[in-house]
């Protein structure tokens, strides 16, 4: 495994920040998401990482759709 690790520190990532998205969900509302898109020089692959928007429900809404989606039961520890 040591030179996985290896591997990994030296593998070089970009980033770059696309437009906030907003999703409409009809369960929750408006969610209000930052974009960031991370690109590998080795690789043809790409990462989207989407982020609720500071100052937003956003985050809120999330919690309430998972929720909604897990039946009501939270993964989270108490």
């Amino acid at each position: 495994m040591p030179h996985r690790r290896r591997r990994c520190r030296e593998h070089r990532v970009s980033t770059l920040h696309c437009s906030t998205k907003s999703v409409a969900d009809a369960r929750v509302g408006r969610l209000d998401l930052d974009c960031v898109v991370l690109t590998s020089l080795l690789s043809r692959q790409l990462l989207l990482m989407l982020h609720p928007v500071p100052g937003t429900e956003t985050s809120d809404r999330l919690s309430r759709l998972h929720l909604l989606i897990s039946g009501g039961v939270s993964s989270s520890p108490p």
